[in-house]
């Protein structure tokens, strides 16, 4: 809220509004729509002395208007002024009326009063023997004596201590105790705080100040009960919007520095909220304290969780405004005596030591059975659950739940105390007192049947002859009146949970608990045991019964007859399951819920088919979705099909709620002549064709063939009668392009590769990088051409004349010349370099040599083959 006029006279109004509309109560359990605010009976000393005239006295005169418009209508107000007459004979303070129709004109007669005279302190004691007068029954109503004050009273004949120690301590009509707030305004006598006995005061050393201390008043009368800033909202120059997380009865707006009043309010649904209470708050000639004070809601109707939307007359600023709300919340307690819920809490008058008491609480919106969820309440709100023993704290839980289970009682005054503290409001709170008496002491035994007994749980519902019995005894004898009995409410349970039973009393008091519906635990099998205890006080007694479960027994029924692998497709042999309970065959429609097929491992890829017939028979036939006809087409590879088929038996399991079982097909192969032409003929045909290809593949990578670079220089030569010779029609000829598919055999299912045509002589390639001349090219010879490496150029006719001439004069290497059997095979010069064949009649000469007797040609071909260096 803003501050103007250089006084937070917004944030005293605001203040002064916690003040004197505190909320929060007390709720009995299973309540109307109460309202949780307070009554508040207040007196009010009002110091209208010369020394206040000035802002102190406006402020003032405008904190008692906002008392005034912000209290209830059941609320009570009296005012004493210090400079009234209180001598005159049955002088009364002034009461206040705070009806809807009298609210304004008291408001309008408290700005027209003025500040004169001085500060008598019998205004104190008139004010607080009003107090005192006031008749209330209602021992949650609240007695205030509030007193303000600039100056020092006049006729004091004890301390203030003295006095208000006595005042607080002084028991009002309806045996509560008053509580006491003291502003001293300026260089004042102050009492001394005591605020365990509720003595609170407060200073402000000017006219500002006043509204610091009446904002720390409101914190420790009632708390702050302003909505957070982030629940309200400007949703238009005239319109606010407000939101809740609980159910509310009733919204309070307070609005400063502005004239503007409230038209409208609605719910987020659009239903109407009924404008109560409306007041105009002002002081002449203070713009800045000017209001209004506004109450929404009849406290009747609750304002579920949600947004309301409030419009007003004029625009106003979201930031002057204030808003209080009462929540529409009670508290409800749950008490289990001895595992029994209490529908009376007077009952707790008849507990007694040794009881096991158990508390429970829950808030609820006001009036209906809805639970509110403790995460809706502010965060920091509080929760306690309490159990005192004469005075002293004997359990406590501050969760959330609420919850405490189990306490043994005593025989002491016990109290029990729910509180449910939201900031803003007073606690939300239930107590209740008693003292349990001393019981006699009684025990509990098991009785007749035994532990031997058990019922099938199809019978436990009917006439079954099982039953658990107890026997309540005091001191020993056994106590015979069935109503006794019953008084002590016995608490009989059975488990596991879900196993229940009826109870009833025979005349000579026996307990007989029997059983009527059975919960089968998790692993029971065949039978599963139930304890039944009773429980009367601290003393217990137990037994046990067994119930018996049926037996289920899944029957497979395999297949006789037997499937040929191959023959899947469309199959109609399969196996067949029944289910029997206690020995007899379960029909179609007990067994046919939570049936699951599923076929072994190894044949998984078929489909199958399943049903279940009217007599509980399950059928499943197995069968496969492809068809795989024996054709020529499908010849090719029919072995690798077949032998891919799987050959082990068919196992089938089904599993059921009742149980599990296996039922078997027996696969079997072709017979013998299926496989010899459908199977092993395919696969040896398919195999020897195959070594064939991988043959014909190895022969045509392996083949010889001229390599890269492989070259041959061929020419014409002939010797000169002075021994030199003649080279002519000289060329070169690439082998390597002569590596033709086609051309020189390599399809050919062989390991040599055909001879090839070079200058009318046939030329084949060797696997050692060397070509060969074939004799059926020239009858006479035959031979290996070895390759010169290296050649990094074209060789000339000069450059193979001069390579002969070095060779001194020729080289012939494995060569046949016919009719010349003596020919030595001989080899001139350091390595191979070229061949020379002699052709023509003429052709070899002989000559002797140191050597011997040699023959050589005087004309023929030449052939130099070389492997090319590659650039």
């Amino acid at each position: 809220m803003k501050v103007k006029g250089g006084f937070a006279a917004a944030v005293l109004a605001l203040v002064l509004m916690a003040i004197l509309f505190p909320l929060g109560g007390e709720l009995v359990r299973h309540a109307f729509a109460e309202s949780l605010y307070i009554r508040k009976i207040v007196s009010v000393v009002y110091d209208d002395s010369t020394s206040m005239i000035g802002d102190k006295e406006n402020y003032a005169n405008y904190a008692m208007q906002a008392f005034c418009g912000m209290l209830n209508s059941e609320d009570r107000l009296f005012i004493t002024y210090m400079n009234d007459d209180l001598t005159a004979p049955g002088y009364e303070p002034q009461e206040v009326d705070l009806s809807a129709g009298g609210i304004q004109g008291s408001v309008d007669a408290i700005r027209g009063h003025d500040s004169v005279g001085q500060t008598p302190f019998a205004s104190v004691e008139v004010a607080f023997e009003k107090l005192k007068s006031v008749e209330e029954a209602n021992e949650n109503t609240q007695f205030w004596l509030v007193i303000i004050t600039d100056g020092e009273f006049q006729g004091r004949n004890e301390s203030f201590d003295d006095t208000f120690r006595r005042y607080v301590a002084t028991e009002m009509k309806n045996g509560s105790r008053p509580q006491i707030t003291f502003l001293g305004i300026g260089d004042v006598s102050m009492p001394s705080a005591d605020e365990e006995n509720g003595i609170y005061t407060y200073s402000a050393d000017s006219a500002a100040d006043i509204t610091d201390a009446m904002f720390s008043m409101a914190d420790r009368i009632s708390g702050r009960t302003r909505l957070a800033e982030g629940s309200i909202e400007q949703t238009a120059a005239d319109t606010i919007r407000v939101s809740s997380t609980i159910p509310l009865l009733n919204i309070v707006l307070f609005t400063q520095g502005t004239e503007g009043k409230v038209l409208q309010a609605q719910t987020e649904k659009g239903d109407d909220i009924a404008l109560v209470r409306s007041v105009s708050l002002g002081v002449d000639r203070y713009a800045d304290l000017t209001g209004g004070g506004f109450l929404l809601g009849d406290s009747q109707n609750v304002l579920g969780a949600g947004s309301y939307t409030i419009r007003f007359d004029r625009a106003i600023d979201v930031e002057n405004i204030a808003v209080l709300f009462e929540p529409a919340l009670e508290m409800r307690m749950t008490v289990m005596l001895n595992g029994r819920e209490l529908s009376d809490l007077g009952e707790l008058q008849e507990a007694a030591a040794g009881d096991r008491l158990s508390l429970s609480c829950a808030i609820y919106e006001i009036g209906t059975d809805r639970r509110i969820d403790p995460s809706l309440l502010p965060p920091d709100t509080g929760f306690e659950l309490s159990l005192y023993e004469d005075g002293q704290l004997a359990a406590q839980t501050t969760d959330a739940d609420m919850l405490l289970s189990e306490y043994e009682l005593h025989e002491v005054q016990t109290e029990l105390v729910a509180a449910v503290t939201i900031p803003g409001f007073n606690p939300i709170r239930y107590t209740v007192s008693f003292v349990p008496e001393e019981r006699p002491v009684y025990t509990v035994s098991a009785v007749g049947g035994g532990s031997g007994q058990s019922v099938h749980i199809d019978d436990i519902a009917g006439s079954h002859g099982v039953s658990v019995r107890f026997q309540v005894s005091l001191d020993g004898v056994p106590v015979t009146d069935p109503e006794l009995v019953k008084s002590l409410y016995p608490n009989v349970t059975a488990s596991p949970d879900g196993n229940r039973g009826t109870i009833s009393y025979e005349q000579d008091g026996t307990i007989v608990f029997t059983p009527n519906t059975a919960a089968v635990p998790d692993g029971a099998e065949d039978r599963f045991t139930v304890t039944v205890s009773c429980c009367v006080g601290s003393a217990s007694a137990s037994q046990t019964y067994a119930v018996v479960l049926p037996v289920y027994e899944v029957v497979p029924v395999g297949e006789t007859a037997s499937i040929v692998k191959t023959q899947l497709y469309g199959n109609q042999t399969g196996v067949s399951f029944y289910i029997t309970r206690d020995g007899e065959r379960m029909d179609g429609t007990a067994v046919q819920e939570g049936i699951a097929i599923s076929l072994d491992e190894g044949h998984r890829d078929l489909k199958f088919r399943s049903e279940v017939s009217a007599d509980g028979i399950v059928s499943v036939t197995p069968y496969s979705e492809d068809q795989h006809p024996l054709t020529f087409g499908t010849w090719w590879g029919n072995w690798a099909y077949y032998w891919g088929l799987n050959g082990d038996d068919i196992c089938v399991t089904l599993t059921h709620p009742y149980g599990t079982a296996q039922a078997s097909i027996q696969v079997s192969e072709e017979d013998i002549l299926y496989q010899l032409l459908w199977v092993y003929l395919p696969f040896f045909v398919e195999l020897a064709i195959l070594a064939f290809l991988l043959t014909w593949l190895y022969l045509i990578i392996t083949k010889p063939r001229f390599v890269k670079g492989a070259a041959l220089y061929v020419g014409n030569i002939e010797r000169n009668s002075d021994g030199s010779y003649n080279l002519t029609r000289f060329k070169k000829i690439s082998l390597f392009a002569k590596n033709k598919f086609f051309k020189n055999g390599r399809w050919k299912f062989k390991k040599t590769a055909d001879p090839v045509e070079v200058a009318g002589i046939k030329i084949q390639a060797l696997r050692d990088r060397c070509v060969e001349i074939l004799n059926n090219s020239v009858p006479w010879f035959w031979g290996k051409i070895l390759p010169k490496y290296g050649v990094s150029k074209t060789l000339t006719p000069k450059d193979i004349l001069i390579e002969i001439k070095r060779n001194n004069p020729f080289i012939i290497a494995n060569s046949v010349v016919q009719n010349y059997a003596d020919v030595p095979n001989r080899r001139f010069g350091p390595s191979v370099a070229y061949t020379v064949i002699p052709v023509g009649a003429g052709s070899v000469m002989e000559t002797m040599s140191l050597g011997g007797r040699i023959k050589y040609p005087t004309k023929g071909i030449v052939f130099l083959y070389t492997i090319e260096k590659q650039p």
